[in-house]
């Protein structure tokens, strides 16, 4: 059948028109392939557009420059496409001879030489390159282009993946800390979609893989002491790694460029710079493209909210499995995102741009991702990848309410706000609990050892900054629990991770009357809420559970015998607000000091204390040392008798 040249710049929509056709079980390994050669050509087509960005604005649009300066230019960018065309096929070929494990079929060699005699045959010199009209410059590179991309998934067959895989041996003794990693995978329980491959999750502190320092989180077990685990069910892999013996020769594969897990495509797709975005900038942008991306820029002031948005994600922590990549989870009501409007959840935070420096998010963990931002201290340029696969049905669910949205403080978890939803604890429910009428002028007290890390609760304006400050400065002294919900768990959810998935609603609904929650809610006919033993779990583990509940959620902890330390931040007045987030509208902070008195007078008798301050700074630093004075393990709660 003759190519239709009238279609060809409907090449890409054409081809994954069909890919989403191939719906059929039988379909599955064209289906894959062809997502292969989709991945490529998108990385490198993002390339050559930078690459002609460039050229566009340094060359085209500098009217300093004579239209002979501009045509030898433009003959020299066309000669070094020409050029780097050729070295793509080279570095191709070279990497088949070296990682090529099994025999390249004839079909394929037979691709590979044409496209070599083809170039070849283009040019004797690059004298003679640069004597061609531009046009003709122009046409070649798209067909040398066109034979790159041919060639790379003919023969991706051939090396057990494209050319973005790289294969590496490691030899690790177990010795008695064992080998110290963990795997998922396999072809009874899938890791990454369909993906039948083991891969490595996580590394453990002091044992051999950490150690020796090759091994990385994503990478994927090809064999074990020559024994393959590829199409294997898991309890093979991890019976191939227990017969190991105390020797134990991995033969691993990773994202070639990638590192710790990296996903990106190849490291080819990512090495010309952007006129318009810094270096590194640009090729994480690259990287982001073969997953089609937007890219674009962000321009926020840090405000008295911080920059008005919770993350998730990174190394050991993947917000989306397979992905290490930091992704925006909430958006704050009266934040700098918020009131910029640009920012949405599921958008990747791809780098972060100060006037003192850049840093790239795009394989680091967690906990460097929190401290870059907080380290932010007025104005800040974000670069922000917005890609249609980083919003799942149960994100985009999420992003509905958008700003009323609450993320369990930065880790994994979405959970609809309390406020947004219909509380399930009514008024006529909380007859167990001290009645709101009888409040004491002086609260009979009682003195008490404990043996667990009190909760913390933050109430008041700044407890969204204050909440993500202090897990970014203490991870090891602070963390979230888990919530429940009766909704159905994703494809890429880890039960007792993500949530604790209840399948019967009904006994949800009989442990929320029997008090065993704290907070719960309806939400999309779903039940969403934090049990007394999810706070318990992280308590008796050494951190203090943040919690971003209600001020009800005090008094109920108080009942569980948790005694959280309930800290209300009280603003001073209006223009103290507006102070400390100066993109707050008058009438914004008017409604924040309101609520805040509100709170004050309905919770005020369960408070642990009351801080006031005139910077963020100066607040954060009383509540780490409220935080510090009542860990206990003596402490003084409330007495149930009457003065």
């Amino acid at each position: 059948m003759p190519v239709k040249k009238q279609e060809a710049h409907r090449a890409l929509e054409l081809l994954e028109d069909y890919h989403s056709r191939l719906s059929e079980p039988q379909d599955r390994a064209l289906r894959i392939a062809i997502e292969r050669v989709i991945r490529i050509f998108k990385s490198r087509l993002f390339q050559a557009l930078l690459d002609i960005q460039e050229f566009y604005e340094l060359t085209l649009l500098d009217d300093s420059k004579t239209i002979q300066q501009k045509t030898a230019e433009t003959l020299q960018i066309a000669s070094k496409w020409e050029q780097d065309g050729h070295a793509i096929k080279i570095a191709d070929n070279q990497r088949m001879k070296v990682d090529g494990d099994a025999d390249i079929p004839k079909e394929s060699a037979g691709v590979s030489t044409s496209a070599a005699g083809a170039t070849e045959g283009s040019g004797s010199s690059g004298a003679g390159k640069a004597a061609r009209s531009p046009e003709a410059a122009s046409t070649q590179t798209r067909q040398q282009q066109a034979n790159a991309n041919v060639e790379a998934a003919v023969s991706s067959e051939a090396v057990n993946g494209d050319d973005s895989w790289q294969y590496e041996d490691i030899t690790l003794e177990r010795g008695n800390s064992g080998l110290g990693f963990s795997i998922a995978g396999g072809t009874d329980n899938p890791h990454i979609g369909t993906d039948t491959s083991i891969y490595i999750t996580k590394l453990i502190q002091g044992g051999a893989a950490a150690t020796d320092g090759r091994l990385c989180i994503n990478d994927i077990i090809v064999s074990v002491n020559d024994v393959s685990v590829v199409d294997v069910p898991h309890a093979s892999a991890v019976d191939a790694l227990k017969k190991a013996g105390n020797v134990v020769k991995l033969h691993v594969k990773r994202k070639r460029g990638g590192g710790s897990g990296g996903g990106g495509p190849a490291g080819d797709a990512t090495a010309a710079t952007s006129a318009t975005l810094p270096r590194s900038a640009a090729t994480a942008a690259a990287a982001a493209a073969a997953a089609g991306p937007k890219v674009i820029e962000i321009d926020l002031v840090k405000g008295g909210k911080g920059l008005g948005f919770s993350i998730a994600g990174g190394i050991g922590n993947q917000h989306i499995p397979g992905d290490n990549g930091i992704y925006v989870t909430k958006i704050m009501d009266g934040g700098a995102a918020a009131v910029d409007g640009r920012l949405s959840i599921g958008d990747k935070l791809i780098a972060v741009r100060t006037n003192a420096a850049e840093t790239n998010l795009e394989n680091v963990t967690h906990e460097q991702a929190v401290a870059t931002l907080k380290s932010i201290t007025d104005k800040v340029t974000l670069i922000v990848g917005k890609t249609q696969h980083q919003i799942s049905s149960s994100q985009s669910q999420f992003a509905q309410i958008n700003s009323h949205s609450t993320a369990e403080i930065i880790y994994r978890v979405e959970l609809p706000d309390m406020e947004q939803i219909t509380l399930i604890y009514l008024e006529n429910n909380d007859a167990d609990y001290p009645s709101e009428e009888n409040v004491l002028s002086y609260e009979a007290v009682q003195r008490l050892s404990i043996n667990y890390t009190r909760p913390v609760i933050v109430l008041g304006p700044l407890k969204d900054r204050i909440n993500d400050d202090l897990i970014s400065e203490y991870p090891e002294k602070f963390g979230s629990c888990v919530p429940h919900t009766t909704r159905p768990k994703r494809d890429y959810e880890v039960d007792g991770r993500d949530y604790h998935f209840v399948s019967s609603r009904e006994q949800m609904e009989r442990d929320i009357q029997n008090h065993l929650f704290i907070e719960a809610g309806q939400y999309n006919d779903n039940l969403y809420g934090t049990s007394v033993a999810s706070v318990r779990e992280v308590a008796e583990k050494g951190k203090h559970c943040i919690l971003d509940v209600s001020g009800n959620a005090i008094k109920r902890l108080q009942v569980a015998q948790l005694y959280p330390i309930a800290i209300f931040i009280k603003p001073k007045s209006v223009d103290s607000i507006m102070e400390m987030n100066r993109r707050m509208t008058e009438e914004q902070a008017k409604k924040t000091y309101e609520r805040a008195i509100k709170m004050e007078q309905e919770f005020g008798e369960y408070f642990t204390g009351v801080v006031q301050g005139d910077t963020i700074e100066e607040i954060y630093s009383k509540v780490k040392a409220m935080i510090w004075s009542q860990s206990g393990p003596i402490i003084w709660v409330p007495s149930k008798e009457s003065l």
